[in-house]
């Protein structure tokens, strides 16, 4: 669940990824290529859970159920889905920035259009508008 937050990965990425001994990744999510850097911890919690051998809408339903039973016990303050990770993620990087340029770095990494991160921060209320 983690991995997915940090690096805002679609949870569809977990069945069409290669991961190399030295930690290097490439994947691909809804068209785009993927690619990144993997810690030795990261690789072996990846290889030791089987995560990448379930189908993404098992992990999918794994984490809002994870997520759901973490909230009823009090110790999340709402239940999340795979997307909402991503889409916190994106959300903090595009907090960070500091230009429009950084902006559309930003984006790039996210979509393929910048319509559709502004739409995901237009959601979830960060945008200020005038």
């Amino acid at each position: 669940m983690d991995l997915l937050y940090k690096y805002g990965w679609r949870v569809g990425l977990l069945n069409k990824i290669d991961i190399n001994k030295n930690g290097s990744f490439c994947g691909e999510s809804k068209g785009r290529i993927v690619k990144g850097k993997l810690t030795k911890v990261e690789m072996k919690r990846i290889f030791d859970n089987g995560i990448l051998n379930l189908k993404s809408a098992v992990v999918s339903t794994s984490i809002v159920r994870i997520t759901s039973r973490l909230f009823r016990d009090g110790k999340v303050s709402c239940n999340f889905s795979c997307h909402d990770l991503r889409r916190a993620r994106i959300t903090i990087d595009v907090n960070s920035c500091k230009n429009v340029r950084e902006l559309m770095g930003v984006s790039k990494k996210y979509h393929k259009d910048l319509s559709t991160t502004m739409l995901y921060l237009r959601d979830y209320s960060v945008l200020k508008h005038g």
